[in-house]
This record gives C-alpha cells, sequence and structure tokens, in this order.
C-alpha cells in the first residue's frame, strides 16, 4: 500500500514481554477491564506459578484507557 510505513513498532518487545510473563492488555488484545481485574490477574499469575515473595515478575499490555 503507498504511504503505508510503521517506523516505530512495539509489537516485538511486547511479544517479549508477554511470553515472559502475563497480559494486561484492555479489550481487543487482552481482557483486563478494571484495576480490581488488574489485581485478580497479577495474583492468579503469581499463584498458579508457585512465585515466591519478592521474585520480578512481569506484565505488559497494561493501559487504564477506558476504565
Amino acid at each position: 500500500m503507498p504511504g503505508f510505513y510503521d517506523g516505530h513498532s512495539h509489537f516485538g518487545s511486547n511479544a517479549l514481554f508477554i511470553s515472559l510473563g502475563f497480559n494486561l492488555s484492555p479489550p481487543p488484545i487482552g481482557q483486563m477491564t478494571s484495576i480490581k481485574m488488574l489485581v485478580s490477574i497479577i495474583k492468579n499469575y503469581i499463584e498458579t506459578n508457585n512465585i515466591p515473595a519478592g521474585q520480578t515478575i512481569y506484565g505488559a499490555g497494561y493501559s487504564d484507557i477506558g476504565f
């Protein structure tokens, strides 16, 4: 398509962060729609993966647009 050029993209870094952790993206990419859900997703990830207290975890895609 003439004129279509993406000179700055975060697709690669987002894929890396999501592969290392969990997705905090709002719809249509993810499911997070509230801060309450954000806390729930993080707690669930920690419990499901038996993450010890104090260990760093990674989440990507957070946006408060629409809250």
